[in-house]
């Protein structure tokens, strides 16, 4: 461990809730999550079921607990829920706890040591899972508090561009999967050879797919008894889906085209029909067809893949089939026998093009996937930042170690639990949080105060804002935070807002609040986006709360209104950028500074989250550059900004003081 740091075991530093709640006790609406809920690369809550869909007993969780999959084999399903639900209990809830962060917390539950060791210890038959007991005894690396925020920032950082990244690889995915389909469109239609024909005089005829194959459907069947029985075998069984087993016999010895005969596996946006080869076995779910007159297996599924079956078929609802009659009295325009090798010859190539892109696809998802583990395996490692230790011995000050922490929290705790001492003042706000029969230590800050109403007042704002741009790609959470606090500080609109200087600050912890109200008045929810992200979807009632709004901003609507129009044109890091130089300037003059240029640049690059050190400082003047050109200049206005941990963020001004 590096100096500074404690190696203790994970029940040392944090405790299950033991909080539970009856589907009787459960308010309608409520979210819940199960393990399929969540994304096992990276952490993200795909989507949420509800109260509905509770029928046991279930965890309770509230925004930020750290939720962890004990069960095999999701032992690498690690969340931190913005919001309050119910959960499975095959889900551990991790309560915020006074010695660690629970961002550093969740990062380090993904590590792939973590993963390892819930596997060798899980314990189950059907369904094996690691107890609390067995996790608790996980060694945990404990840096100091400073050192582990500092951690989190940096693997967020890492995070944010690996996650872009697999955005983009994403994208390469779904491109390549339209690209195989118009080129079968392309093959089945002669686009593909439309030059090439050009100068033969041979023309494609209009047949039946009858016409051009033999069935051979009276030789596939299922497997007997006794093949079923053998489990094992060398040749292929194949059935709707594909390829569904292995067998150790065969019904076909020659390459033949499959085409699915169930309707519930047509018309899906993978092809369905497909090439087999040599020695294989066919069961009743798909048709064999052998093409007649040398025509080539390729291209006749090519022909086949996307053809529109679906009309064709027959039978009760939930039953519907092609049938053989159906299939082989199926239109279809087929072209001369040497435009069909070509058309072969041309298609393979494509596709063995697409498959190289596919490769280096699926090789850069890898590198992604080992640098994340890499950075984690660096952070818990202690050779991701500079330690606290080493900071301090370079400026001369002192810090509280990873054991003093420890011992300061066991101190405190066990004197707020017997009801010894009352916590003062200056003392870090650490609470007890009873929880049915256990207490649960957690931190807080201390809330500000709010006048009755003002969620309702800054959902007004927020949805204004959602109705004007939620038809953009790039408007999600981080740009609507960066107009709420705009709104108040340039434009003038009193929202109470605690603004933060987060990694994608200025941030006001509310806006979740904001959206879970808006959500529940039906006015607009938030959604994952594909990749990373917050987009936003206008409700039903959107235009009750934007309305109020143009009533709130009376005569100050025109610049609102010019504000938005300028971030209907920003991308998310162009807004992220303008705020962030606007609230460093504003703070400067409403701390009484001059607020030079190099003052606020040294304040984004040097008192924010270290995540803004990203922007250089030729770009943040460019933008005050841009902020005096279009009359976007700080008064001074609003609220201050505040660091992450809510203490006001350190000025020239203070620092002479001391």
């Amino acid at each position: 461990m590096p100096p500074g740091w404690a190696r203790v075991a994970l029940a040392d530093v944090v405790r299950p809730s033991k909080e539970k709640i009856e589907p009787s006790e459960t308010k309608p609406g409520t979210p819940y999550l199960s393990l399929e809920h969540i994304a096992s690369d990276t952490g993200e809550i795909i989507e949420h079921g509800t109260s509905a869909d509770v029928r046991s007993t279930k965890a309770v969780f509230r925004p930020g607990d750290v939720l962890y999959g004990k069960l095999r084999p999701y032992l690498n399903k690690v969340a931190t829920p913005d919001f309050a639900g119910v959960c499975s209990t095959d889900i551990i809830v991790f309560p915020a706890a006074p010695a660690v962060l629970s961002p550093y917390l969740a990062f380090y539950l993904r590590t792939r040591e973590v993963v390892e060791y819930a596997n060798h210890n899980s314990n189950g038959v059907q369904l094996p899972r690691i107890s609390f007991d067995k996790l608790g005894q996980l060694p945990f690396p404990l840096p100091p508090l400073a050192e582990q925020r500092q951690i989190v920032a940096k693997v967020e950082m890492v995070l944010v561009n690996v996650n872009a990244t697999r955005a983009r690889l994403a994208k390469v995915s779904t491109l390549l999967k339209r690209f195989r389909r118009s080129v079968y469109n392309a093959a089945s239609s002669g686009q593909l050879t439309a030059q090439w024909k050009e100068a033969r005089s041979d023309k494609w005829i209009d047949t039946t797919i009858g016409e051009i194959t033999d069935c051979l459907d009276n030789i596939r069947r299922p497997v007997n008894k006794d093949a079923r029985s053998a489990r094992v075998g060398t040749i292929p069984y194949y059935g709707a889906n594909g390829q569904v087993g292995w067998i150790d016999q065969h019904l076909f010895d020659e390459d033949l085209v499959l085409v699915v005969e169930d309707e519930s596996f047509i018309g899906r946006t993978k092809p369905f029909s497909y090439v087999i080869r040599g020695k294989s076995w066919v069961n009743n779910h798909a048709h064999v067809l052998r093409p007649k007159d040398g025509m080539p297996v390729e291209y006749l599924n090519y022909c086949l893949a996307f053809y529109d079956f679906v009309p064709l078929t027959s039978g009760t609802t939930g039953r519907r089939k092609l049938n053989k009659g159906a299939l082989m009295a199926a239109p279809i325009r087929v072209a001369p026998l040497s435009e069909q090798y070509e058309i072969a010859r041309r298609v393979e190539a494509l596709f063995a093009l697409a498959d190289k892109i596919e490769a280096r696809v699926a090789l850069a998802s890898a590198r992604a996937d080992k640098l994340i583990q890499s950075t984690l395996a660096k952070a818990f490692r202690g050779e991701l930042i500079s330690t606290e230790h080493a900071l301090v011995e370079a400026k001369g000050r002192t810090y509280e170690a990873a054991e003093q922490l420890l011992t300061r929290v066991q101190s405190v705790s066990a004197a707020v639990l017997t009801g010894k001492k009352r916590i003062k003042n200056d003392e870090p706000a650490i609470l007890v949080v009873a929880a049915k029969s256990d207490a649960t230590i957690g931190t807080t800050v201390a809330k500000k105060k709010h006048s009755k109403g003002i969620f309702f007042k800054r959902a007004a704002i927020a949805s204004y804002a959602v109705e004007r741009l939620h038809s953009k790609d790039t408007f999600g959470r981080i740009k609507l935070e960066k107009l709420l606090y705009l709104s108040e500080t340039h434009v003038g609109i009193d929202l109470e807002g605690d603004y933060r200087r987060e990694a994608a600050g200025p941030l006001d912890p509310d806006i979740y609040k904001i959206e879970n109200l808006a959500r529940k008045m039906n006015w607009f929810d938030s959604r994952k986006r594909d990749g990373f992200g917050i987009r936003y979807r206008p409700g039903a009632k959107i235009s009750d709360r934007s309305g109020a709004a143009k009533t709130l901003l009376g005569p100050k609507s025109a610049e609102m209104d010019r504000l938005l129009t300028w971030f209907e044109q920003m991308n998310t890091e162009q807004a992220e950028v303008f705020a962030t130089v606007f609230a460093a300037w504003n703070d400067l003059l409403i701390d009484g500074e001059k607020a030079t240029d190099d003052q606020v640049i040294e304040q984004v690059r040097e008192h924010w989250h270290k995540a803004k050190e990203r922007f250089t400082p030729k770009r943040l003047r460019d933008c005050i550059g841009w902020i005096r050109k279009h009359n976007f200049v700080p008064r001074g206005a609003g609220p201050r900004t505040k660091l992450a941990d809510s203490t006001p963020a350190p000025d020239k001004r203070r620092r002479r003081a001391a």
